[in-house]
């Protein structure tokens, strides 16, 4: 499995270039020092991955590892098939300053569309779409080694075509929903689950942290087996107990649960 780094803070690409590293995976990086310029960073992730591509020695990358939104479009459109990583401060829909971006390339659309500012025609096409790409998967910092590994795996899972929704990852907890097995903080050491624990759990980090009550607990688990309120509320706390021995505790009220 071959990586690419490109990531504008030294620090956090050096950390990044470690964790892999360790994790066996062939690792490239891009010097940050590259990557201050957008226009010159998209040139040179560009120029990266046609050379590693074009080298018999080497091959395409699997995934890239990206510090900023601007490098996916180059990275799509220079490789396709790779798979993307952004690294991102904000929530998932963009930062600020995506934002004014696209404000500002439909604002000169539209200003190509209707002429120049003294109302004379535009010598460029009207009709050239603006150009967005969005990444395979979202990670936010501050992030773990284990969350890293974890999103790397997806990825992976993915470009083999398993699909990402095999797995669920919440922090340092990865739910792997082929083998029904749970981890946390560790991306190797499963946790010593019964069917019923692990579905409990998978209920609990899809709600994403709302409360989950006991009869939607039943429900999730199904079965005419596991449909006693009694056997799941002890599932709930045999739960907790395997939880708080791993470093993670579920939060109750009441009759209600949930994990963060």
């Amino acid at each position: 499995m071959r990586l690419l780094v490109a990531v504008g803070d030294t620090a956090l690409s050096h950390a990044i270039q470690g964790t892999l590293s360790n994790a066996r995976y062939t690792v490239t990086a891009i010097d940050p020092k590259s990557l201050v310029s957008p226009a010159l960073a998209s040139e040179t992730v560009i120029s990266v991955l046609h050379k590693h591509a074009a080298d018999p020695d080497e091959g395409p990358f699997d995934i890239a590892i990206l510090g900023s939104p601007d490098l996916v479009a180059a990275v799509k459109s220079a490789q396709p098939s790779i798979r993307t990583l952004l690294l991102a401060t904000t929530t998932l829909h963009g930062t600020a300053a995506d934002a004014a971006r696209m404000a500002s390339a439909r604002a000169n659309a539209a200003l190509d569309s209707t002429g120049d500012e003294d109302g004379h025609p535009s010598d460029q096409s009207s009709d050239q779409p603006i150009v967005t790409a969005k990444p395979d998967a979202t990670l936010r910092l501050p992030f773990s080694d284990t969350e890293l590994l974890s999103y790397v795996e997806l990825l992976a899972r993915d470009s083999a075509g398993a699909g990402p929704e095999t797995m669920m990852i919440r922090g340092d907890l990865t739910l792997d929903l082929t083998s029904r097995k749970a981890y946390f903080a560790s991306t190797h050491k499963a946790m010593p689950l019964s069917r019923l624990e692990f579905d409990i759990l998978e209920t609990l980090v899809r709600a994403r942290g709302r409360f989950v009550g006991l009869d939607e607990l039943q429900h999730s688990a199904g079965g005419s087996y596991f449909t006693q309120e009694g056997l799941v509320r002890r599932g709930v706390e045999s739960l907790d107990r395997k939880l708080r021995n791993a470093g993670l505790a579920l939060t109750k009220r009441d009759d209600w649960y949930r994990v963060l």
